[in-house]
């Protein structure tokens, strides 16, 4: 009767995560992109910033944005968004990830 549990559990645990695997190739997304913004995926830091695209003159942002920019929470992406654009980079390890 264990066998017989044991080899079911087995058998859905690798059907999941073929699954999980034609989910990526079909969707083109990455594990990484299942990570939120709070802690980078390869180092663990929680050092985190977030892109943001569009124009951005530092002569017409507000005092909040700039401090922000300064700190490395909001981090210029540029005007262009194309399918490689991440959407988190680490601050510590510099690692980027996520799509917008």
């Amino acid at each position: 009767m264990n066998k017989k549990k044991g080899i079911v559990i087995t058998s859905t645990i690798i059907t999941t995560i073929i699954l999980i695997v034609i989910c990526f190739i079909v969707f083109n997304i990455s594990p990484y992109d299942l990570y939120g913004g709070d802690r980078c995926p390869k180092c663990k830091s929680t050092n985190v910033g977030t892109f943001f695209y569009g124009e951005y003159d530092p002569e017409f942002e507000d005092s909040i944005t700039l401090a922000k920019v300064e700190e490395g929470v909001l981090i210029p992406g540029g005007c262009v968004i194309d399918d490689d654009s991440p959407k988190y980079r680490c601050n510590d390890c510099s690692f980027m990830w996520g799509k917008y």
